[in-house]
């Protein structure tokens, strides 16, 4: 049962300085993005900042939107944003202002400066004894934000604002507006222009699936290096990088319109029971899998199912016997070698169930690592081998967009989740042969318009298996996770961070809206509407207690295929964090001394097998694992 939190507001350290490439005494690396300056949490104040405070957070990122300071222009308000600073400063939690967004009669604002000078001038002359950190825009490198994204009009923009800031207060430290994503060739694009000279922190918005394999880790960390490295090039300094979003949404919905969608078409093909074991791909040398490892693809996996998760090589051999069926990782990619085994999988009677978008779009091919990677389209022979025939609005006239989704009858009370989504790729039968049937389970519907988006295809040709196919795409995997598993992708994410060299990590977000349970955009909070918590909240708290502020990192984090990170804390302890990406498995773990306590990510405590000197065989997993030695 959740429990609120709103008198959860304790004392914690006071700010401490932070890694060595920042200057001294400027607090706390833990942050989190909350839109304070209106709306839901502007109306929570001052408990969601209290709750902040109770996490170890000490930073709170927030649009100091344009449009909402000049409403008309010359006309002016701030008393919405005195009230967040206010609110802010009694719980001790620092205000991280977004320089934003154009205004009717300024849009773009690069080609207005005077005006935006003016916008720039009057809230850093307002707030600058309380605000010492001012970022100028944000993902200005994608149309979302910034219509036409050139990296030669944001250095214009940055060029204006920097200069009236340091104007204002030279002491004043201006931070590159986040960008979307990790895109070098962008950011290196601003410094060829010379952007070098107009921000003082770099800035990124990392966002991405699970960092379930130490391929992911090594890339995350790769991606961050790469902007060290860019600014050190142009620059000659070695500035501060902060993750100013990053974080994993958990909408009810994820993962469950697949579920429901494969139980339906085992209902169809299964009536009674599977006759068998149900199969599910996972290999860590495989990209489109490495995404959904085991405690992800669980939540589309039917309950009740005996499960057993199969390799790529496992391919070449499952029998339809043993594994009626096979689920491949949920979206559009295919392990493109391995796809003759599939298709004689289904022609020997097995049932292979392809969810999450048009199935076999992308392919997959091995790359000079031994990854299996995503290398581009595949071509429509890949689905007409299968028999899948589909349409959308870019293939053929009078289809539409998007479409509502109905249920066949048959499967109203299964698809009570799937309909909240939309249709937008159409299944047919035009490649079926006679003797094969198209049974639709979820149909599109828009004016004069009908084609199912879910079906089961059973054949009775040449090929006596079947197929569950489903092009809805619920949500993609992306900045999603099942709620179990947000805080164990938060600590893994800043305790990467971390290692990597980035000096404040900013959450992506505090409050949850949880107002539309498929909209991944409304379940990206650490804490609930109601401000219970998530798992995210917890395992914060967790972080924050555990590394807290004026922590000093040790270098390192890989041993072997696990990763191992430790800091010393302020009070003279280390602390040891390992965990095992993607699956559990025993490994040998050797400390600088005997564990004194240990717990996992979420604050449990952890009991120890026999120490052997300072040495531990630990089953460990994805859960980070906590390890104080004095």
């Amino acid at each position: 049962m959740r429990y609120r939190i709103l008198l959860l507001c304790v004392s914690l350290l006071a700010l401490c300085a932070t890694t060595s490439a920042e200057k001294p005494n400027v607090g706390s690396p833990y942050g989190v993005c909350a839109h304070l300056g209106g709306g839901q949490e502007f109306d929570a104040m001052p408990a969601n900042l209290a709750a902040m405070r109770a996490a170890g957070i000490r930073w709170a990122r927030a649009d100091f939107s344009w449009n909402a300071v000049e409403w008309k222009k010359g006309n002016w308000h701030f008393n919405h944003l005195d009230r967040v600073l206010d609110e802010a400063d009694k719980a001790g939690i620092t205000i991280l202002p977004i320089l934003d967004y154009n205004v009717p009669w300024a849009n773009p604002a690069f080609q207005h400066l005077d005006d935006w000078s003016e916008y720039v001038r009057r809230l850093v002359t307002r707030y600058k004894d309380r605000i010492r950190y001012w970022e100028v825009w944000n993902e200005e490198n994608i149309p979302n934000f910034w219509k036409q994204p050139n990296a030669k009009d944001y250095v214009t923009l940055l060029k204006r604002t920097y200069e009236i800031i340091k104007e204002i207060d030279p002491d004043l430290q201006v931070v590159f507006g986040g960008l979307a994503g990790v895109p070098h060739e962008y950011y290196e694009n601003v410094l060829k222009e010379g952007g070098g000279k107009y921000f003082d922190v770099v800035n990124i918005h990392p966002y991405r699936g699970g960092i379930v394999t130490v391929r992911l880790c090594n890339q995350f960390l790769d991606d961050i290096k790469k902007f060290r490295d860019l600014t050190i090039k142009y620059t000659g300094e070695d500035r501060p990088i902060w993750i100013t979003e990053m974080g994993w949404a958990t909408p009810p919905a994820f993962g469950t319109a697949n579920r429901q969608v494969i139980e339906a078409g085992l209902k169809q093909l299964y009536p009674d029971r599977l006759p068998g074991k149900f199969a599910a791909l996972y290999d860590s040398k495989y990209d489109a899998s490495s995404q959904f490892p085991p405690v992800i693809m669980g939540s589309t996996i039917p309950s009740g199912v005996d499960v057993d998760y199969v390799s790529l090589e496992q391919l070449k051999t499952l029998s339809p016997k043993t594994h009626p069926c096979l689920l491949l990782p949920p979206g559009e990619h295919f392990p493109t070698p391995y796809y003759d085994n599939l298709v004689e999988y289904v022609r020997s009677g097995g049932t292979l169930i392809l969810v999450g978008g048009v199935p076999l779009y992308y392919v997959s091919q091995w790359d000079d690592h031994g990854f299996l990677t995503h290398s581009g389209h595949a071509s429509d022979s890949y689905r007409h081998t299968l028999r899948i025939g589909w349409e959308a609005y870019w293939t053929k006239k009078n289809v539409p967009e998007h479409a509502r989704l109905v249920p066949v009858k048959e499967y109203e009370d299964i698809l009570k989740v799937a309909v909240k989504d939309q249709g937008s790729r159409f299944l047919n039968a035009d490649l079926l042969k006679p003797g094969d049937k198209l049974i639709p389970i979820l149909n599109a519907t828009k004016e004069d318009y009908t084609a199912p988006v879910a079906v089961v295809i059973k054949f009775d040709s040449d090929y006596k298996g079947a197929l569950i196919v489903s092009t809805v795409m619920n949500g993609g995997n992306t900045n999603v996770s099942s709620e179990p598993n947000q805080g164990v992708f938060l600590a893994q994410a800043y305790l990467l961070a971390f290692a990597g060299g980035i000096n404040r990590y900013f959450w992506y977000e505090f409050q949850a809206v949880e107002q539309d349970d498929v909209d991944r955009e409304h379940h990206f909070g650490m804490v609930h509407r109601d401000l219970s918590p998530k798992t995210g909240y917890l395992a914060m708290k967790t972080l924050t207690k555990m590394r807290p502020d004026g922590s000093v990192q040790n270098p390192g984090w890989l041993k072997d295929d696990f990763c191992q990170i430790s800091w010393k804390r302020p009070d003279g302890k280390t602390v040891t964090a390992v965990w095992l990406p993607g699956f559990e498995a025993e490994r040998t773990v050797k400390l600088p001394a005997p564990v004194e306590s240990a717990c996992d990510c979420f604050g449990e405590p952890v009991n120890l097998p026999a120490l052997e000197g300072t040495t531990y065989k630990l089953k460990l997993s994805p859960k980070v694992l906590y390890l104080v030695t004095p």
